[in-house]
């Protein structure tokens, strides 16, 4: 009797079955759970791609984006901070680069898909550099408005 009692009170859990959709990250992704907005923070990427046409820049970031995307991001904005020489010359992926495109992303994303993107930018052969950083929570207090001030106490309290 106890046997059966110790039995039926381990059984396995069944987990979830798996989705047939093509898109994987939408959830039950078990790296990658659904958080509420609360526990998503705000990011900002700051990106140096390779000196490189338009239409090329334009594929990188779209790639980014969509990288960010799939994992549970929402991107807030896209900066184009323009193409400048770099402060030095950067070697990555057997290039020397000496000029460089700067762009910001702005996103909101779970923290655990921050580390992931950092590892697939660290491998796209026209990303030089990129940096996260998270953006701090400033709360804004709001105006109590004009408060009216009695001047006759201000001035009997100076003449004593």
């Amino acid at each position: 009797m106890r046997a059966a009692a110790a039995a039926s009170a381990f059984k396995p859990r069944r987990l979830p079955a798996p989705c047939l959709c093509r898109n994987r990250f939408h959830g039950r992704s078990p790296l990658l759970k659904d958080p509420s907005p609360q526990e998503m923070p705000r990011y900002e990427l700051a990106l140096i791609l390779k000196a490189m046409q338009r239409p090329e820049v334009a594929a990188t970031l779209k790639r980014t984006v969509e990288t960010l995307m799939e994992r549970g991001a929402v991107v807030r904005n896209l900066e184009n901070l323009g193409e400048r020489t770099l402060p030095y010359k950067i070697s990555k992926h057997n290039q020397r680069h000496t000029r460089g495109g700067y762009f910001l992303i702005d996103f909101v994303s779970p923290p655990a898909a921050v580390s992931v993107m950092l590892e697939h930018l660290g491998r796209d052969i026209d990303v030089i550099r990129s940096t996260v950083l998270k953006h701090q929570v400033i709360k804004t207090e709001e105006c109590m408005g004009i408060i009216p001030v009695n001047y006759e106490d201000q001035l009997i309290t100076k003449k004593k």
